[in-house]
């Protein structure tokens, strides 16, 4: 009875350890690591569990890859996978989404077209298709499907920025400013489209509304330096030159290197009677700006050594 026995411990010790085994011990040892934010690590664990053949790993690996923003090794995962199963969708848009990542936006575009003709269900796939026909410079078509997307789902909030942005390029001010109205009240695109909209009310004259959101902005966010510069232009166009003074004097806090700031800030100190600290912070831009002209061209000939070298 022995010898049985052992040989049934041996084939049991053997399946045990089989390459499915192996695979799930690697995928659930990568899903850990990921738990402990360590994704380099998850990752290796995720290269042994795909290479014993188990899907679910690449789809973990590429979805590691692409939040690491390591985009090729991504797009190779997805395309490994759709080797083993060229039926798999989800993976086809993975790899579209890593295209689009890269800005290989044709070959994005082509894949979204395709999985939206075969009815796939992904609600967000009209919104990627948008921002692929965008990137490649087709604003017409990009419109085209932000609007299909937003037929299909009126909440989506980050489509309806990216047809507003759109729109704002495109010189569709109307339509531009309407768009970011409607975002206002969502919190998580109140202060970018309030930003937006108030430079867009600017640049059509509604100067009062424009103030009010930059200063409803700052509220919440003290230190946003769009706003700042916003509301401190607006501020020395009206000639409320103490008040546009505050926003240049935070900007200078927030930022000692922008020698830019010094510059306004030497206009607003003139116009209030502070001559000499006038007089210091036009000092302060002249040597920023030599600064920023000696550190430009350091650039230019250190580009120009490259191309030498690589010729």
């Amino acid at each position: 009875m022995a010898p049985i026995l052992l040989g049934i411990g041996l084939f049991w010790s053997c399946s045990e350890t089989g390459p499915e085994v192996r695979a799930q011990q690697h995928y659930q040892r990568g899903v850990e690591y990921e738990a402990q934010d360590m994704p380099a690590s998850a990752a290796r664990e995720y290269e042994e569990a795909a290479a014993a053949g188990m899907m679910e790993a690449y789809y973990a690996l590429g979805t590691v890859y692409g939040k690491e923003e390591q985009h090729e090794r991504a797009i190779g995962t997805y395309r490994a996978l759709l080797r083993q199963w060229p039926e798999e969708e989800q993976a086809r848009k993975g790899l579209a989404d890593q295209y689009l990542a890269v800005g290989r936006a044709a070959e994005a575009g082509a894949l979204y077209e395709a999985l939206l003709a075969a009815g796939e269900p992904w609600e967000g796939l009209w919104g990627r298709l948008g921002d692929a026909r965008l990137v490649a410079g087709d604003a017409e078509g990009a419109e085209e499907a932000y609007r299909k997307m937003l037929a299909a789902v009126p909440d989506s909030t980050r489509v309806r920025y990216s047809l507003a942005q759109l729109w704002a390029e495109q010189g569709q001010c109307r339509e531009a400013i309407a768009g970011y109205r409607q975002l206002l009240q969502n919190p998580a695109w109140a202060d970018e489209a309030g930003q937006r909209l108030a430079d867009l009310l600017l640049e059509a004259g509604e100067v009062v509304e424009a103030e009010q959101l930059l200063r409803d902005l700052l509220e919440r966010q003290p230190e946003a330096r769009s706003a700042l510069w916003s509301l401190g232009g607006l501020l020395f166009r009206a000639e409320r030159y103490s008040e546009s003074l505050v926003c240049f004097e935070r900007l200078r806090a927030l930022d000692q290197e922008d020698y830019r700031v010094y510059f306004l800030l030497a206009k607003l100190y003139g116009r209030t009677g502070r001559e000499a600290e006038g007089l210091e912070a036009l000092a302060a831009y002249e040597r920023g700006r030599r600064t920023a002209q000696v550190h430009e061209r350091m650039e230019e000939e250190i580009e120009g050594l490259l191309r030498n070298i690589l010729k």
